[in-house]
């Protein structure tokens, strides 16, 4: 489990309100610091400037979509190190093997349970930190 008292920062890009507020209201309950952007070309700027510690990623948004950023951030040096789980309503087959071609370090279908994407936050961050590719 990550210490909350480590202010780790998320960064949600996610054009979905109703998704986005809510995941940002319950980790900012676990102490984490929260950035949302609404786009991906959005997006890219703040995780380029900002090396948030991970990013919890939609497929269809406006401009460029989720696959094209983790891929983009995945082939950056500057970026490459921050953990990005895709959270998306897209859920065939050809759909996860594209995230993870792209680089994705997890995948969680919309709906889901708060939970299982803590869960997989958790262990993203713990890997990332285990391996010394955290950035705090």
């Amino acid at each position: 489990m990550i210490n909350p008292a480590d202010k780790l920062l998320v960064l949600i890009v996610d054009d979905e309100e109703d998704v986005v507020k809510p995941v940002a209201f319950r980790l900012q309950m676990q102490g984490f610091e929260v950035l949302m952007e609404p786009d991906g070309e959005l997006g890219f700027q703040t995780a380029v400037a900002e090396k948030p510690d991970l990013i919890l990623l939609d497929l269809m948004m406006p401009g460029i979509d989720g696959i094209t950023l983790c891929a983009t951030l995945k082939s950056r040096p500057d970026t490459l190190h921050i953990p990005i789980i895709i959270l998306t309503a897209k859920t065939t087959m050809g759909d996860v093997e594209r995230c993870f071609a792209a680089k994705a370090d997890d995948y969680i279908a919309k709906p889901f349970e708060w939970p299982e994407l803590y869960g997989k936050i958790n262990r993203c961050l713990a890997a990332a930190k285990k391996t010394g590719k955290r950035r705090r």
